[in-house]
């Protein structure tokens, strides 16, 4: 007489062992599919890239307005940032605006403008060089990002400190050169701290 063992559980039932184990296989593997940070890559992109291009392309828009306006006051001679006569004598109140807060200098850092320590570094008058500029940063940022060398916090840290130790460097250097009236702008700074943080964290 064959012995039949009956069944622990009943048809269509998994026990609770087995749905224990299962479950743990997917938390494994959803692990294993979760990025480092937390964050969908590409959303991280957006968030750090776009605004930063954003902010930079609002300036050099207003970069053109006041440039226009003070073409209309001194004619139709198109001013650049070296064109230092024209700056001088020209009678516009927005480019002098922009001149005082969007521009780093000896003179506004003395007159009590540090903050253009930061502003000057989305700040760019010539569409060569926000165009330039902006290619070079969405192409570093994306790297850092994308490939995770650097977490979004350090990424950021990262680049106010570059724009705040180049700025400091050229300001030394005029200094000690003794250009008083030099002027400067743009995301190079950012750019070249940017880039050097990424290659040695390969």
């Amino acid at each position: 007489m064959q012995c039949c063992r009956r069944p622990t559980t009943k048809p269509g039932f998994t026990s609770f062992n087995a749905q224990f184990r299962y479950g743990a296989r997917r938390q494994i593997h959803h692990q294993e599919g979760r990025p480092a940070r937390g964050m969908n890559p590409f959303v991280l992109r957006r968030l750090v890239i776009w605004p930063f291009i954003g902010a930079n392309v609002v300036v050099f828009f207003w970069w053109q307005q006041a440039k226009a306006e003070a073409r209309q006051n001194r004619g139709s001679r198109k001013p650049t940032i070296n064109d230092a006569t024209f700056w001088r004598s020209s009678s516009s109140s927005r480019l002098q605006h922009m001149m005082d807060h969007y521009t780093l200098s000896p003179r506004n850092i003395q007159e009590g403008r540090p903050h253009t320590l930061f502003t000057s570094a989305i700040s760019h008058e010539a569409v060569d060089h926000l165009l330039f500029n902006m290619i070079s940063f969405n192409a570093f940022a994306g790297v850092a990002i994308l490939g995770g060398p650097l977490p979004v916090s350090t990424l950021l840290a990262l680049g106010v400190g570059s724009a705040l130790a180049s700025d400091l460097a050229s300001l030394y250097d005029w200094n000690r050169k003794g250009q008083r009236n030099c002027q400067g702008l743009g995301a190079s700074g950012v750019i070249s701290g940017m880039a050097t943080a990424v290659a040695c964290s390969k």
